[in-house]
């Protein structure tokens, strides 16, 4: 199995379907591809490629550049030696690389597909006349692919709708990073590598709750996160339930506190927005039978463990309900045995986190900043998302400007409240702070309160850029916002890098254009440039503003298509993502010959903060 800690290799498509096509191409294959093409989700396209005796050199590769194989099972698919050759390389991708195989049962049972029995192990029979290992392989690659839960046409009045549900289903997974969006969490596998200790996979007959517990900041919500999306596919259903603390409707009554809390986890897992339920008994009688994967983040209340996993019973076999909560006492009241501490990072632990927000060259501090790392991390507590905060904050500042914000922290600084938005207020209303207007581009006395959060812009990677080298380039980025400046590292002598380099910008004004440059990097004469573009986050932002809580994971909360007016390549969705709303853009870069570059923005709130 490919290693969860590894970056993510680049698919070259999202999709490949595995069919039998007298069955299916001009039927539910072409409504299937057009619903694809609507949600922006590219499918290898295997027209034109002349079928054999054996699979094609051309299908081997589409196959393994896919991060999603969807294998559609009708009634002739085992009928084709070239079907079967495709499933073998779909299993084997799917074990090898981590690859995600969904299936279809179009007009076949489950069961005789995992059995050849029936009219599909008719035709199967039929076909294996080549020699007993083969027909072996073959058997147990229909076997295994028949175990994985899919849809089955049978059971839907409505194609149209169930191929839409297809496609959610898809970008759902698609969305599903492993462990990559935790990169600049320190320590995360060991997180994970405990917690799926306490989990006991091996143990599949019953449900199980385990609870994570710490003060605020430490980082209970990212491993629950990365926890999620490690698990969720070898589960039936799952969801990730965010902020339950601050979606518990005080203003109701217990039983109307209790409803409202179980439509909302409903809506989620099932993929159905406004459910309405009038008993309590609702998740028992829709989840029991039912491998589910549950995450309930931030929990402050015990009638809110309650309402949404009052018994393990509600959940079928193998079900895992995670909850994350600052209260451990909570977890002891709801006899929550199995539970984790998430301990403060050790020194050396914050100084690696908090590097990587304060300085450009990842993580990689200046000769000098040694005392002012250790005072900021003291600062701190080590918690985190303080040293997440404090480190953007110092980013790109001067060490003469260290010294004056460190020192006035230190000053207005309360007991165990080391980032509160008045502390901050009071160093920024300093006169002590004279160029707080130059890294913010606001009046200083207003920075925190002009604040609306943070924008990460991921630089992902470069797409066929221009070479301006003998060969190659070197390539990095340079993005301005306002008078902030932050760029990624240089790679070399590549013109398609992968940089995956987070660059976080303090929003105060939502209307600012951010510019995108691309240059090479020379040693002995000035960098070439290799084209710009503008990033158009208005869209975005807009987005943020929307009531976005309770839809479904995947939810395309708005698509915008290239036109004059912008920089896009191709079609960019805006995704509601487990609690978070992301946008991925491929941007064409102009004044230069060719050229893409993908990004991908994602909005961090700073609590106690204007906000959008």
């Amino acid at each position: 199995m490919a290693s969860s800690s590894s970056p993510p290799r680049t698919w070259k498509y999202r999709v490949f379907t595995s069919f039998h096509g007298p069955d299916t191409r001009k039927t539910f294959l072409s409504h299937l591809r057009n619903q694809f093409s609507c949600n922006g989700i590219s499918m290898f396209n295997d027209e034109g490629i002349e079928r054999g005796e054996t699979i094609a050199h051309t299908l081997t590769e589409a196959i393994r550049e896919s991060r999603i194989s969807i294998v559609v099972l009708s009634k002739n698919y085992a009928s084709s030696r070239w079907c079967l050759d495709e499933l073998l390389e779909i299993l084997k991708c799917k074990e090898d690389i981590g690859q995600i195989v969904m299936t279809v049962f179009y007009g076949v049972d489950p069961s005789d597909v995992r059995k050849q029995k029936g009219d599909f192990g008719s035709v199967f029979n039929e076909i294996c006349a080549r020699t007993t290992e083969e027909r072996r392989k073959w058997s147990q690659a229909l076997t295994d692919v028949g175990n994985i839960a899919g849809e089955d046409f049978r059971k839907w009045d409505n194609e149209a709708v169930m191929i839409e549900k297809i496609a959610r289903d898809v970008s759902n997974k698609l969305n599903t990073t492993i462990s990559w969006d935790f990169k600049d969490m320190v320590g995360i596998e060991a997180h994970l590598e405990k917690m799926q200790s306490l989990l006991h996979f091996d143990d599949e007959d019953g449900a199980m709750i385990v609870g994570i517990y710490g003060t605020a900041g430490i980082g209970k919500t990212t491993i629950a996160r990365a926890l999620h999306r490690r698990l969720s596919s070898s589960f039936q259903l799952s969801c990730f339930m965010d902020n339950v603390s601050g979606s518990y409707n005080r203003g109701l009554d217990d039983l109307g506190l209790k409803l409202s809390l179980q439509e909302q986890l409903l809506s989620k897992i099932l993929n159905q927005n406004g459910m309405k339920i009038h008993h309590l008994c609702a998740i028992q009688e829709r989840l029991c039978d039912q491998k589910v994967l549950i995450i309930l983040d931030d929990v402050d209340e015990l009638e809110q463990l309650e309402a949404l996993a009052n018994e393990t019973s509600w959940f079928g076999p193998g079900s895992r309900i995670i909850v994350t909560t600052k209260v451990q006492e909570l977890l002891e009241q709801h006899d929550i045995i199995n539970t984790y501490l998430v301990d403060v990072p050790t020194k050396d632990e914050a100084c690696t986190i908090f590097c990587r927000f304060a300085f450009k060259q990842r993580g990689v501090a200046p000769a000098g900043f040694e005392n002012l790392i250790e005072r900021a991390t003291k600062l701190c507590k080590n918690i985190p998302f303080g040293l997440r905060v404090v480190g953007s904050m110092l980013r790109v500042k001067k060490e003469e400007d260290w010294e004056r914000t460190l020192h006035r922290l230190e000053d207005h600084i309360q007991s165990g409240s080391p980032l509160s938005t008045e502390t901050i207020n009071q160093i920024c209303e300093s006169e002590q702070v004279p160029d707080r207007k130059h890294a913010f581009d606001v009046p200083r006395k207003s920075f925190v309160s002009s604040l609306l959060g943070l924008l990460r812009i991921r630089v992902k990677r470069g797409i066929n850029l221009a070479v301006r080298d003998l060969f190659s380039s070197d390539p990095y980025v340079i993005i301005k916002m306002g008078k902030l400046r932050l760029e990624t590292p240089v790679i070399c002598c590549d013109v398609n890098p992968e940089w995956n380099e987070d660059l976080i910008f303090p929003v105060t004004d939502p209307n600012l254009t951010v510019f995108l440059t691309v240059y090479d990097h020379d040693t002995f004469t000035p960098d070439d440039k290799m084209g710009d573009a503008e990033i158009a986050i208005k869209p975005y932002l807009d987005a943020l503003k929307m009531k976005l809580e309770g839809l479904p994971c995947g939810f395309i909360v708005n698509t915008i298509q290239p036109s004059l007016e912008n920089f896009l390549a191709e079609a960019s969705q805006i995704i509601w993502d487990d609690g978070k709303l992301v946008q991925d853009l491929i941007l064409k870069l102009r004044h230069v010959e060719c050229g893409e570059v993908e990004v991908q923005l994602q909005w961090i709130d700073i609590p106690d903060t204007k906000g959008l």
